[in-house]
Protein backbone atom coordinates (compact mmCIF):
# COMPACT_ATOMS: atom_id res chain seq x y z
CA UNK A 1 0.00 0.00 0.00
CA UNK A 2 1.48 3.28 1.22
CA UNK A 3 0.33 7.05 0.73
CA UNK A 4 -1.23 8.47 -2.19
CA UNK A 5 0.57 7.62 -5.86
CA UNK A 6 -0.37 11.26 -6.91
CA UNK A 7 2.03 12.29 -4.77
CA UNK A 8 5.76 10.51 -6.18
CA UNK A 9 3.81 11.65 -10.08
CA UNK A 10 4.23 15.80 -8.61
CA UNK A 11 7.33 15.42 -7.80
CA UNK A 12 8.62 14.09 -10.80
CA UNK A 13 6.71 16.72 -12.54
CA UNK A 14 8.96 19.47 -10.26
CA UNK A 15 11.91 17.43 -11.59
CA UNK A 16 13.37 14.46 -12.50
CA UNK A 17 17.18 15.41 -11.23
CA UNK A 18 16.81 12.67 -8.58
CA UNK A 19 15.72 9.78 -10.94
CA UNK A 20 19.57 8.26 -11.43
CA UNK A 21 20.87 4.96 -14.36
CA UNK A 22 23.11 3.79 -11.69
CA UNK A 23 24.21 3.40 -8.01
CA UNK A 24 27.16 3.53 -6.44
CA UNK A 25 26.79 1.23 -3.48
CA UNK A 26 27.77 -2.82 -2.79
CA UNK A 27 24.98 -3.63 -0.77
CA UNK A 28 20.78 -3.94 -2.06
CA UNK A 29 18.23 -4.88 0.44
CA UNK A 30 15.31 -7.04 -1.30
CA UNK A 31 11.39 -5.95 0.49
CA UNK A 32 11.06 -9.73 0.22
CA UNK A 33 7.46 -9.18 1.74
CA UNK A 34 6.54 -7.71 -1.51
CA UNK A 35 7.89 -10.25 -3.72
CA UNK A 36 5.50 -12.13 -1.75
CA UNK A 37 2.71 -10.51 -2.28
CA UNK A 38 3.16 -10.31 -5.86
CA UNK A 39 3.77 -13.66 -6.57
CA UNK A 40 2.26 -16.18 -8.97
CA UNK A 41 2.11 -20.26 -9.01
CA UNK A 42 2.94 -21.66 -12.65
CA UNK A 43 0.61 -23.73 -14.45
CA UNK A 44 3.54 -26.59 -14.06
CA UNK A 45 4.62 -25.53 -10.97
CA UNK A 46 3.82 -28.42 -7.86
CA UNK A 47 6.89 -28.63 -5.60
CA UNK A 48 8.20 -25.54 -3.06
CA UNK A 49 11.09 -26.24 -3.93
CA UNK A 50 10.56 -25.21 -7.99
CA UNK A 51 8.82 -22.28 -6.73
CA UNK A 52 11.22 -20.74 -4.14
CA UNK A 53 14.03 -21.59 -6.57
CA UNK A 54 12.21 -18.95 -9.06
CA UNK A 55 10.49 -16.13 -7.15
CA UNK A 56 13.44 -15.87 -4.85
CA UNK A 57 16.54 -17.68 -5.01
CA UNK A 58 17.35 -16.88 -8.77
CA UNK A 59 16.43 -13.40 -7.82
CA UNK A 60 19.11 -13.11 -5.04
CA UNK A 61 21.60 -14.79 -7.41
CA UNK A 62 21.24 -11.88 -9.49
CA UNK A 63 21.34 -9.36 -7.53
CA UNK A 64 24.43 -10.91 -5.77
CA UNK A 65 26.23 -10.89 -9.67
CA UNK A 66 26.15 -7.02 -9.23
CA UNK A 67 26.33 -6.46 -5.08
CA UNK A 68 28.29 -7.71 -2.63
CA UNK A 69 25.46 -8.30 0.22
CA UNK A 70 22.11 -9.22 -0.61
CA UNK A 71 19.41 -8.62 2.62
CA UNK A 72 16.20 -10.12 2.05
CA UNK A 73 13.67 -9.48 4.59
CA UNK A 74 10.02 -10.13 5.48
CA UNK A 75 7.58 -9.11 7.63
CA UNK A 76 7.84 -10.94 10.97
CA UNK A 77 3.84 -10.78 11.74
CA UNK A 78 4.54 -11.52 15.46
CA UNK A 79 5.77 -7.87 15.97
CA UNK A 80 4.16 -5.84 13.07
CA UNK A 81 1.97 -2.83 15.04
CA UNK A 82 -1.24 -3.90 15.99
CA UNK A 83 -2.24 -0.23 14.36
CA UNK A 84 -2.09 -1.95 11.33
CA UNK A 85 -4.93 -4.50 11.94
CA UNK A 86 -7.63 -1.79 10.87
CA UNK A 87 -5.80 -1.59 7.63
CA UNK A 88 -5.40 -5.47 7.52
CA UNK A 89 -9.17 -5.79 8.33
CA UNK A 90 -10.18 -3.51 5.45
CA UNK A 91 -8.49 -5.44 2.74
CA UNK A 92 -10.09 -8.68 4.03
CA UNK A 93 -12.73 -6.84 4.06
CA UNK A 94 -12.01 -6.23 0.27
CA UNK A 95 -11.10 -9.56 -0.40
CA UNK A 96 -14.21 -11.21 0.86
CA UNK A 97 -16.50 -8.91 -0.91
CA UNK A 98 -14.16 -10.46 -4.50
CA UNK A 99 -15.17 -13.70 -3.38
CA UNK A 100 -11.74 -14.57 -1.43
CA UNK A 101 -13.06 -15.70 1.19
CA UNK A 102 -13.33 -19.57 0.95
CA UNK A 103 -9.62 -20.30 1.75
CA UNK A 104 -9.12 -21.45 5.01
CA UNK A 105 -6.05 -22.07 6.88
CA UNK A 106 -5.22 -22.26 11.14
CA UNK A 107 -2.63 -22.26 13.33
CA UNK A 108 -1.73 -25.57 13.53
CA UNK A 109 -2.66 -26.66 9.76
CA UNK A 110 0.11 -28.21 7.67
CA UNK A 111 1.31 -26.98 4.29
CA UNK A 112 0.51 -28.90 1.26
CA UNK A 113 3.47 -30.36 -0.18
CA UNK A 114 3.65 -27.61 -2.79
CA UNK A 115 2.23 -24.50 -3.94
CA UNK A 116 -1.66 -23.73 -4.66
CA UNK A 117 -3.02 -23.12 -7.85
CA UNK A 118 -2.92 -20.02 -8.68
CA UNK A 119 -6.93 -18.97 -8.12
CA UNK A 120 -6.54 -20.47 -4.59
CA UNK A 121 -2.97 -19.02 -4.56
CA UNK A 122 -4.41 -15.47 -4.66
CA UNK A 123 -6.94 -16.11 -1.77
CA UNK A 124 -4.29 -17.98 0.64
CA UNK A 125 -2.13 -14.62 0.06
CA UNK A 126 -4.34 -12.98 2.63
CA UNK A 127 -3.99 -15.25 5.48
CA UNK A 128 -1.41 -14.63 8.07
CA UNK A 129 -0.94 -17.86 9.46
CA UNK A 130 -0.78 -19.50 6.23
CA UNK A 131 1.93 -16.50 5.13
CA UNK A 132 3.71 -16.89 7.93
CA UNK A 133 4.06 -20.85 7.82
CA UNK A 134 5.35 -19.87 3.86
CA UNK A 135 7.92 -17.64 5.15
CA UNK A 136 8.67 -19.60 7.17
CA UNK A 137 9.80 -21.73 4.41
CA UNK A 138 11.01 -19.73 2.31
CA UNK A 139 13.72 -18.48 4.72
CA UNK A 140 15.07 -22.00 5.75
CA UNK A 141 15.32 -22.96 1.66
CA UNK A 142 16.93 -19.91 1.21
CA UNK A 143 19.50 -20.48 3.92
CA UNK A 144 19.94 -24.27 3.55
CA UNK A 145 20.10 -23.82 -0.68
CA UNK A 146 21.24 -20.83 -1.70
CA UNK A 147 24.57 -20.92 -3.28
CA UNK A 148 25.73 -17.41 -4.46
CA UNK A 149 27.38 -16.94 -8.22
CA UNK A 150 30.15 -15.74 -6.92
CA UNK A 151 32.20 -16.06 -3.52
CA UNK A 152 33.85 -13.62 -1.09
CA UNK A 153 29.62 -12.10 -0.64
CA UNK A 154 27.51 -11.81 1.86
CA UNK A 155 23.59 -12.80 2.72
CA UNK A 156 21.44 -11.54 5.39
CA UNK A 157 17.92 -13.42 6.01
CA UNK A 158 15.90 -10.77 8.23
CA UNK A 159 12.54 -13.24 9.01
CA UNK A 160 11.89 -13.71 13.00
CA UNK A 161 15.54 -12.63 13.53
CA UNK A 162 18.64 -11.75 11.08
CA UNK A 163 20.77 -14.33 10.13
CA UNK A 164 24.31 -13.51 7.95
CA UNK A 165 25.81 -16.48 5.73
CA UNK A 166 29.06 -15.26 4.53
CA UNK A 167 30.10 -17.16 1.56
CA UNK A 168 34.23 -17.88 1.51
CA UNK A 169 36.28 -19.34 -1.18
CA UNK A 170 35.66 -22.61 1.04
CA UNK A 171 32.60 -23.10 2.18
CA UNK A 172 30.76 -19.99 4.29
CA UNK A 173 30.08 -19.02 7.94
CA UNK A 174 26.41 -18.39 9.34
CA UNK A 175 25.87 -16.01 12.04
CA UNK A 176 22.92 -14.79 14.20
CA UNK A 177 22.98 -11.16 14.30
CA UNK A 178 22.19 -10.86 17.99
CA UNK A 179 21.91 -6.65 17.76
CA UNK A 180 19.25 -7.10 15.72
CA UNK A 181 16.06 -6.51 17.75
CA UNK A 182 12.69 -8.15 16.67
CA UNK A 183 10.78 -6.16 14.12
CA UNK A 184 7.76 -6.54 12.35
CA UNK A 185 7.45 -4.66 9.23
CA UNK A 186 9.56 -5.46 6.75
CA UNK A 187 9.76 -1.98 4.70
CA UNK A 188 11.40 -0.32 7.74
CA UNK A 189 14.36 -2.79 8.46
CA UNK A 190 16.87 -1.38 5.99
CA UNK A 191 17.59 1.47 8.32
CA UNK A 192 19.46 -0.68 11.07
CA UNK A 193 21.80 -2.57 8.18
CA UNK A 194 23.07 0.78 6.80
CA UNK A 195 25.47 1.06 10.00
CA UNK A 196 26.57 -2.21 9.40
CA UNK A 197 26.76 -2.27 5.50
CA UNK A 198 27.00 1.33 4.59
CA UNK A 199 25.29 2.96 1.56
CA UNK A 200 22.63 0.58 -0.03
CA UNK A 201 19.74 0.16 -2.81
CA UNK A 202 16.68 -0.48 -1.38
CA UNK A 203 14.50 -2.65 -3.69
CA UNK A 204 10.87 -1.83 -2.49
CA UNK A 205 8.07 -0.80 -4.34
CA UNK A 206 6.01 0.50 -1.28
CA UNK A 207 5.80 4.14 -1.83
CA UNK A 208 6.24 4.24 2.40
CA UNK A 209 10.45 3.50 1.89
CA UNK A 210 10.81 6.97 0.35
CA UNK A 211 9.31 8.70 3.28
CA UNK A 212 11.30 6.44 5.50
CA UNK A 213 14.60 6.91 3.72
CA UNK A 214 14.32 10.13 3.46
CA UNK A 215 13.81 10.97 7.19
CA UNK A 216 16.20 8.61 7.66
CA UNK A 217 19.20 10.66 5.63
CA UNK A 218 17.69 13.85 7.63
CA UNK A 219 17.35 12.42 11.26
CA UNK A 220 21.28 11.07 10.93
CA UNK A 221 22.57 13.79 8.47
CA UNK A 222 23.79 10.66 6.46
CA UNK A 223 26.13 11.87 4.05
CA UNK A 224 26.52 8.75 1.82
CA UNK A 225 23.83 7.46 -0.79
CA UNK A 226 20.82 5.41 -0.05
CA UNK A 227 18.44 4.45 -3.70
CA UNK A 228 14.87 3.04 -3.63
CA UNK A 229 14.47 0.98 -6.81
CA UNK A 230 10.67 0.82 -7.35
CA UNK A 231 7.63 1.32 -10.22
CA UNK A 232 8.70 3.96 -12.98
CA UNK A 233 6.29 6.89 -11.91
CA UNK A 234 4.00 7.24 -14.83
CA UNK A 235 2.60 10.95 -15.99
CA UNK A 236 -0.97 10.86 -16.97
CA UNK A 237 -1.10 8.90 -20.19
CA UNK A 238 -1.53 10.64 -23.70
CA UNK A 239 -4.05 9.57 -26.21
CA UNK A 240 -1.35 7.51 -28.05
CA UNK A 241 -0.25 6.11 -24.57
CA UNK A 242 -3.73 5.05 -23.94
CA UNK A 243 -4.51 3.30 -27.20
CA UNK A 244 -1.05 1.59 -25.88
CA UNK A 245 -2.80 0.62 -22.55
CA UNK A 246 -5.63 -0.34 -24.09
CA UNK A 247 -3.56 -3.08 -26.43
CA UNK A 248 -3.52 -6.79 -25.97
CA UNK A 249 -1.39 -8.18 -22.89
CA UNK A 250 1.40 -8.90 -25.69
CA UNK A 251 1.75 -5.73 -26.73
CA UNK A 252 1.71 -4.21 -23.54
CA UNK A 253 5.35 -2.69 -22.38
CA UNK A 254 6.45 -4.89 -19.14
CA UNK A 255 6.74 -3.23 -15.85
CA UNK A 256 9.63 -0.40 -15.78
CA UNK A 257 11.61 0.20 -12.81
CA UNK A 258 13.32 3.30 -11.70
CA UNK A 259 15.81 4.03 -9.38
CA UNK A 260 15.47 7.30 -6.78
CA UNK A 261 18.28 8.53 -5.08
CA UNK A 262 17.03 9.73 -1.91
CA UNK A 263 19.67 12.12 -1.00
CA UNK A 264 18.94 14.37 -4.41
CA UNK A 265 15.25 13.53 -3.90
CA UNK A 266 15.12 15.48 -0.39
CA UNK A 267 17.17 18.25 -1.91
CA UNK A 268 14.44 19.02 -4.41
CA UNK A 269 11.78 18.54 -1.58
CA UNK A 270 13.84 21.41 0.58
CA UNK A 271 14.11 23.57 -2.16
CA UNK A 272 10.46 23.42 -2.93
CA UNK A 273 9.77 24.06 0.40
CA UNK A 274 11.88 27.08 0.30
CA UNK A 275 10.74 28.34 -2.74
CA UNK A 276 6.86 27.97 -1.98
CA UNK A 277 7.59 30.14 1.29
CA UNK A 278 10.91 32.33 0.80
CA UNK A 279 11.87 30.35 3.93
CA UNK A 280 15.48 30.11 4.57
CA UNK A 281 17.54 26.79 5.07
CA UNK A 282 16.82 24.47 8.43
CA UNK A 283 20.09 25.28 9.65
CA UNK A 284 19.28 29.09 10.47
CA UNK A 285 17.25 28.60 13.75
CA UNK A 286 14.66 30.92 13.93
CA UNK A 287 12.89 32.22 10.39
CA UNK A 288 10.51 35.27 10.86
CA UNK A 289 7.61 35.27 9.37
CA UNK A 290 5.32 38.02 7.98
CA UNK A 291 1.50 36.80 9.11
CA UNK A 292 -0.03 39.43 6.70
CA UNK A 293 1.19 37.96 3.51
CA UNK A 294 -0.63 35.71 1.66
CA UNK A 295 -3.64 34.95 -0.56
CA UNK A 296 -6.64 36.25 0.89
CA UNK A 297 -4.80 37.11 4.32
CA UNK A 298 -4.78 33.28 5.51
CA UNK A 299 -1.83 33.64 7.16
CA UNK A 300 -3.42 35.24 9.85
CA UNK A 301 -5.33 32.28 11.24
CA UNK A 302 -1.93 31.18 12.21
CA UNK A 303 -0.37 31.01 16.02
CA UNK A 304 0.01 34.26 17.28
CA UNK A 305 3.87 33.81 17.37
CA UNK A 306 5.64 35.46 15.22
CA UNK A 307 8.89 33.35 15.04
CA UNK A 308 8.80 29.49 13.98
CA UNK A 309 11.84 27.52 15.39
CA UNK A 310 12.78 25.15 12.69
CA UNK A 311 15.68 22.27 14.43
CA UNK A 312 17.33 20.91 11.47
CA UNK A 313 16.56 19.45 8.05
CA UNK A 314 14.83 16.31 9.47
CA UNK A 315 12.34 18.84 10.82
CA UNK A 316 11.74 19.63 7.40
CA UNK A 317 11.43 16.27 6.04
CA UNK A 318 9.43 15.21 8.84
CA UNK A 319 7.40 18.29 8.11
CA UNK A 320 6.78 16.75 4.63
CA UNK A 321 6.26 13.68 5.45
CA UNK A 322 3.28 15.24 7.74
CA UNK A 323 1.68 16.81 5.15
CA UNK A 324 1.77 14.06 2.42
CA UNK A 325 0.37 11.79 4.88
CA UNK A 326 -2.61 14.37 5.12
CA UNK A 327 -3.89 12.38 2.58
CA UNK A 328 -4.03 9.14 3.86
CA UNK A 329 -1.72 5.95 4.67
CA UNK A 330 -2.02 2.32 6.11
CA UNK A 331 -2.66 3.99 9.57
CA UNK A 332 -4.66 6.81 9.09
CA UNK A 333 -7.62 8.40 6.98
CA UNK A 334 -7.32 11.33 4.58
CA UNK A 335 -8.29 14.51 5.02
CA UNK A 336 -11.90 14.28 3.26
CA UNK A 337 -11.84 16.46 0.52
CA UNK A 338 -8.43 17.22 0.54
CA UNK A 339 -6.42 16.11 -2.22
CA UNK A 340 -2.48 15.88 -3.01
CA UNK A 341 -2.58 19.25 -5.62
CA UNK A 342 -4.53 21.08 -3.03
CA UNK A 343 -1.45 20.92 -0.43
CA UNK A 344 1.45 21.03 -3.19
CA UNK A 345 0.23 23.92 -4.84
CA UNK A 346 -1.03 25.96 -1.48
CA UNK A 347 2.59 25.12 0.01
CA UNK A 348 3.15 28.86 0.63
CA UNK A 349 0.55 28.45 3.29
CA UNK A 350 0.81 24.84 4.38
CA UNK A 351 4.64 24.80 5.17
CA UNK A 352 4.22 28.12 7.68
CA UNK A 353 1.20 26.45 9.06
CA UNK A 354 3.21 23.25 9.72
CA UNK A 355 5.60 24.30 11.45
CA UNK A 356 3.07 26.52 13.66
CA UNK A 357 1.59 23.28 14.98
CA UNK A 358 4.76 21.20 15.01
CA UNK A 359 7.61 20.10 16.95
CA UNK A 360 11.36 18.51 16.61
CA UNK A 361 13.59 17.80 19.39
CA UNK A 362 15.63 14.40 20.12
CA UNK A 363 14.01 12.90 16.99
CA UNK A 364 10.63 13.18 17.98
CA UNK A 365 8.51 14.83 16.07
CA UNK A 366 5.54 16.66 17.75
CA UNK A 367 2.40 17.89 16.75
CA UNK A 368 -0.26 20.34 18.73
CA UNK A 369 -3.56 19.51 17.59
CA UNK A 370 -5.52 21.90 19.05
CA UNK A 371 -3.12 24.72 16.73
CA UNK A 372 -2.94 22.44 13.79
CA UNK A 373 -6.64 22.31 13.24
CA UNK A 374 -7.44 25.74 13.80
CA UNK A 375 -4.56 26.55 11.75
CA UNK A 376 -3.55 24.37 9.18
CA UNK A 377 -6.83 22.37 8.70
CA UNK A 378 -8.84 25.29 8.86
CA UNK A 379 -6.72 27.46 6.34
CA UNK A 380 -6.79 24.36 3.86
CA UNK A 381 -10.93 23.90 4.10
CA UNK A 382 -10.96 27.92 3.46
CA UNK A 383 -8.78 28.15 0.80
CA UNK A 384 -10.56 24.71 -1.06
CA UNK A 385 -14.14 26.21 -0.54
CA UNK A 386 -13.96 30.22 -0.45
CA UNK A 387 -17.12 30.39 -1.72
CA UNK A 388 -18.88 29.21 0.80
CA UNK A 389 -16.75 30.34 3.54
CA UNK A 390 -18.11 33.53 4.72
CA UNK A 391 -14.95 35.69 5.79
CA UNK A 392 -14.35 38.93 7.70
CA UNK A 393 -12.65 41.96 6.38
CA UNK A 394 -10.32 43.30 9.02
CA UNK A 395 -7.46 45.99 7.68
CA UNK A 396 -7.85 44.59 3.97
CA UNK A 397 -6.94 41.16 4.56
CA UNK A 398 -9.68 38.65 4.91
CA UNK A 399 -9.50 36.26 8.56
CA UNK A 400 -10.81 32.82 8.64
CA UNK A 401 -12.01 31.42 11.81
CA UNK A 402 -11.38 28.59 13.67
CA UNK A 403 -11.89 25.10 12.59
CA UNK A 404 -15.51 25.08 13.94
CA UNK A 405 -16.45 27.82 12.49
CA UNK A 406 -15.29 27.09 9.10
CA UNK A 407 -17.46 23.62 9.57
CA UNK A 408 -20.50 25.63 10.42
CA UNK A 409 -20.24 28.07 7.66
CA UNK A 410 -19.67 24.93 5.20
CA UNK A 411 -22.37 22.93 6.58
CA UNK A 412 -25.22 25.93 6.44
CA UNK A 413 -24.01 26.28 3.00
CA UNK A 414 -25.23 25.05 -0.98
CA UNK A 415 -22.91 22.82 -1.04
CA UNK A 416 -24.57 19.20 -1.54
CA UNK A 417 -25.68 16.60 1.27
CA UNK A 418 -22.96 14.27 -0.07
CA UNK A 419 -20.43 16.70 0.56
CA UNK A 420 -21.42 18.00 3.90
CA UNK A 421 -21.51 14.30 4.88
CA UNK A 422 -18.22 13.91 3.99
CA UNK A 423 -16.69 16.90 5.96
CA UNK A 424 -14.83 15.76 8.83
CA UNK A 425 -15.45 16.55 12.74
CA UNK A 426 -13.20 17.96 15.07
CA UNK A 427 -12.63 14.53 16.49
CA UNK A 428 -11.95 12.84 13.56
CA UNK A 429 -9.01 15.65 12.63
CA UNK A 430 -7.55 14.99 15.80
CA UNK A 431 -7.47 11.38 15.54
CA UNK A 432 -5.71 11.42 12.27
CA UNK A 433 -3.07 14.42 13.10
CA UNK A 434 -2.36 11.86 16.01
CA UNK A 435 -2.17 8.79 14.01
CA UNK A 436 0.37 10.94 12.02
CA UNK A 437 2.43 12.20 14.11
CA UNK A 438 2.55 8.05 15.67
CA UNK A 439 3.37 6.96 12.47
CA UNK A 440 6.37 9.39 11.61
CA UNK A 441 8.10 8.31 15.27
CA UNK A 442 7.55 4.95 14.47
CA UNK A 443 9.25 5.17 11.27
CA UNK A 444 12.48 6.97 13.20
CA UNK A 445 12.62 3.03 15.18
CA UNK A 446 15.42 2.18 13.23
CA UNK A 447 16.06 -1.36 15.53
CA UNK A 448 12.81 -2.62 17.43
CA UNK A 449 9.10 -2.04 17.83
CA UNK A 450 7.22 1.14 18.65
CA UNK A 451 5.15 1.88 21.53
CA UNK A 452 1.08 0.73 20.64
CA UNK A 453 -0.86 1.99 23.54
CA UNK A 454 -4.53 1.69 22.59
CA UNK A 455 -5.60 4.05 25.12
CA UNK A 456 -6.40 6.82 22.26
CA UNK A 457 -3.12 8.67 22.93
CA UNK A 458 -2.12 8.13 19.38
CA UNK A 459 -5.46 7.92 17.83
CA UNK A 460 -5.96 4.32 18.11
CA UNK A 461 -8.60 2.33 20.35
CA UNK A 462 -9.29 -1.26 21.16
CA UNK A 463 -13.34 -1.55 21.19
CA UNK A 464 -14.55 -4.89 21.07
CA UNK A 465 -11.48 -6.66 20.92
CA UNK A 466 -10.61 -4.70 17.91
CA UNK A 467 -8.51 -1.81 16.99
CA UNK A 468 -10.19 1.18 15.67
CA UNK A 469 -10.08 5.16 15.03
CA UNK A 470 -10.53 7.06 18.20
CA UNK A 471 -14.21 7.86 18.28
CA UNK A 472 -13.85 10.83 20.81
CA UNK A 473 -11.16 13.03 21.25
CA UNK A 474 -8.37 12.36 24.20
Amino acid sequence: MGFDSLWPKIWSAESDAFVVQRVTCKTVFIDAQIQLMKSFVKEDECSWRTFVQRTFIAPIAEFHRRYDTVIVCFDNYQNVPIFKSIEQSKRSSASCAAGASSFHFKAGDTLPSGPYKQSIWVQALQNRTFKSNIISLITSMIAAEYAPPRRATTLVVDFVNSTRIDYHTRGHTRTILEDMKPMGESDVKFMRYVTLFGDMCVDSIDSDVLLIAALYVSRNAYKGNIYVRRYKTRQTPTVAQKRKLDAPESEKRRLEYEIIHVNQLLAVWLARMQNATSLPPPECSVVPHDSTNGDHGLRQTLAAVSTHTVTSSAHFTAMLSFMVLLCGCDYSKKLPRIGVKSLWDNLDVVVPAILECTSYSNNIFSVNTDVSIDGLIATLYARTYTRHVRLNSAGGNAVAGTMQTILAHLHSSTLSEKTKHDLPTLQSLSTTLRNIEWVINYWAIENGDPVCPVDGTHGFELVDNKIVFTRAAV
